[in-house]
């Protein structure tokens, strides 16, 4: 049952991306805060509405929380840009490589250690980003999409070292604080935005920016109910590997991207590293 709650969390999260592609495709859609507004405000009720009851203040969480509810705006709204201007199947996969940032920051700042086993996985890391990296004539990787994709990857690095932090310094303590500070400040700073804003309106898409929060918010909560319950060591490879399988067959069953050999081997490289980095 438990593996097939992570498959279903990996799926809503996926599909979060690809209701995004959606909107964005055949410029459908030209106001991402405003959609970014809606999703996020979506996100929010979602949690908020479970973790309303039982809520308490803790000034230093709220302090952590807003850091990281900015870096995770910089991460939603470069991702939507990168999905908008290039293929989901690399977009996603290479936003999923951050774990190397809070890696290095553990090992730099708080004296964890890394193994052979590690230094393997960071080395087939480069390794799969120059595979996938590779030119594909079935779709165009633009300059613009690696500059989204790069402020993609890094501010999602942030978050996870901010995370880390607060979890090294309150450990098991104010995980559902945290999470309802940090989206509360997400979706303030993209309606602050998007009310000041000259955006149009979304043309329609209005449900595939509410249905897409929602199903960010499933997929987080289940994750999170999970973590309390599987071993880090089952969990987090187990949706490694769904993850990186689901988002081939939606980008080539929906968008229609099909990847070079070389890009899927690039693939396969990536969850192996990340793995052993992990």
């Amino acid at each position: 049952m438990s593996f097939l709650v992570i498959a279903f969390s990996k799926i809503c999260a996926l599909s979060s991306s690809a209701l995004i592609k959606s909107a964005t495709s055949n410029g459908k859609c030209n106001s991402p805060m405003k959609f970014n507004a809606l999703k996020t405000g979506s996100t929010f009720a979602f949690f908020a509405l479970i973790f309303v009851y039982g809520l308490k203040f803790h000034m230093p969480t709220f302090a952590f929380a807003s850091c990281y509810g900015v870096f995770y705006a910089l991460s939603t709204h470069f991702g939507y840009m990168a999905l908008a201007t290039g293929p989901m199947s690399l977009s996603s996969l290479i936003a999923s490589y951050n774990i190397i940032i809070p890696w290095f920051f553990g090992i730099t700042f708080l004296n964890e250690k890394a193994g052979i086993v590690q230094i393997a996985g960071f080395l087939l890391l480069v390794v799969s980003m120059f595979l996938i990296m590779k030119k594909n004539d079935r779709f165009v990787i633009s300059k613009k999409w690696l500059v989204f994709i790069g402020i993609t990857f890094l501010s999602n690095g942030i978050c996870a070292v901010t995370q880390k932090i607060h979890q090294t310094m309150y450990p098991s303590q104010f995980y559902n604080e945290f999470t309802v500070y940090s989206l509360c400040v997400l979706f303030l700073l993209f309606l602050i935005i998007s009310v000041s804003s000259k955006e149009q309106n979304l043309k329609g898409v209005t449900k595939f920016a509410v249905l897409s929060g929602v199903l960010v918010g499933i997929s987080e909560y289940l994750i999170l109910l999970l973590s309390a319950t599987m071993d880090a060591s089952v969990l987090f490879p187990v949706s490694t590997i769904l993850a990186a399988l689901f988002n081939v067959i939606i980008s080539r069953i929906f968008f229609k991207e099909k990847l070079s050999p070389v890009q899927l081997v690039g693939i396969v490289t990536g969850v192996i590293s990340i793995l052993l980095i992990k």
